[in-house]
């Protein structure tokens, strides 16, 4: 997976251009956060436009935490 845990958030809004999307995640420790982000901006792009007749303009991502417990770090 791409490290996320259970707090996700996301919203989408259809304008004319395209859709726009925001996305809310808790990361796990360890993981570098701006490859989780980017891995989950392609992920949200890739699926939606092969899925729909829509096209992703953007998708803004916040790691709104980050996830410290012993048996995710115990995993690593």
């Amino acid at each position: 997976g791409i490290a996320l845990r259970q707090k996700k958030r996301a919203v989408a809004d259809f304008e004319k251009d395209g859709i726009y999307a925001e996305i809310s995640v808790n990361a796990d420790y360890g993981y570098s956060v701006p490859d989780v982000a980017f891995k989950i901006q392609q992920a949200v792009k890739h699926n939606v436009e092969a899925m729909t007749e829509y096209k992703v303009k953007r998708v803004d991502v916040y790691v709104v935490g980050v996830d410290f417990s012993q048996e995710r770090i115990a995993e690593q």
